[in-house]
């Protein structure tokens, strides 16, 4: 379903399938596939597959590596068609509990380049991220708020600050190590000439636990 975007809106599906691998206690392979979809023009826009990483440093703290290839619509200008791209990120998150709130704070560095060009531009992207999660007693779908900014090259508040995502939402935990999660986007611009976003995302994730070692 697609909804026609007014006063330079514009909305936006994001529908991904993931699976998690628990490969030793202390690490996490993670593959995903995603699909997006926008409400004006052609109503395709991006796809994607990911891989990641995780590594457990010490408790409560994340480093992590990933890779995306990306195929992306270009349905605007002269020369129209999909392009094809490479994202390389890295991060670092930190998870802190207080009372019934959990707070995790990310830093991500990544990379993305075009595929068969000559001289690539390579958009290069810092995203700072804090999220948070409340633990409501007796209630199985606890609310998260979010807020992350995006910075071109460099850290630089002033002159590299590009855009931010604010989201609310849940996550519903299924049965069998299986859960489904549910977020409303919105994402803006500094620079006016870009549309502001507004996103529903739907996530379903199964996981997949590493066997315990029996004792005989």
């Amino acid at each position: 379903m697609t909804i026609f975007g007014q006063n330079n809106e514009v909305y936006e599906s994001w529908s991904k399938v993931g699976v998690e691998y628990e490969l030793t206690d202390f690490v996490n392979l993670n593959f995903s596939g995603d699909l997006r979809l926008k409400s004006i023009g052609n109503s395709y826009k991006k796809s994607f597959f990911e891989l990641e990483s995780d590594f457990k440093i010490q408790k409560n703290l994340v480093f992590g590596l990933g890779y995306r290839n990306m195929d992306e619509l270009d349905d605007e200008g002269g020369i129209q068609g999909h392009e094809k791209f490479n994202r390389y990120h890295t991060y670092i998150r930190k998870a802190i509990d207080y009372k019934n709130f959990n707070f995790r704070f990310r830093v991500q560095y990544q990379k993305k380049i075009q595929n068969k060009i000559d001289n690539p531009e390579h958009r290069n992207f810092w995203r700072l991220k804090l999220d948070s999660e409340y633990d409501i007693k007796n209630w199985k779908y606890d609310p998260r708020i979010g807020f992350e900014m995006f910075l071109r090259d460099e850290i630089n508040f002033g002159e590299n600050y590009e855009r931010y995502r604010v989201y609310v939402g849940t996550k519903f935990n299924l049965k069998k190590r299986k859960s489904l999660s549910l977020r409303y986007l919105i994402q803006k611009y500094l620079n006016n000439q870009n549309p502001t976003l507004h996103i529903l995302r739907l996530s379903y994730n199964y996981e997949i636990k590493k066997k315990k070692k029996t004792i005989t």
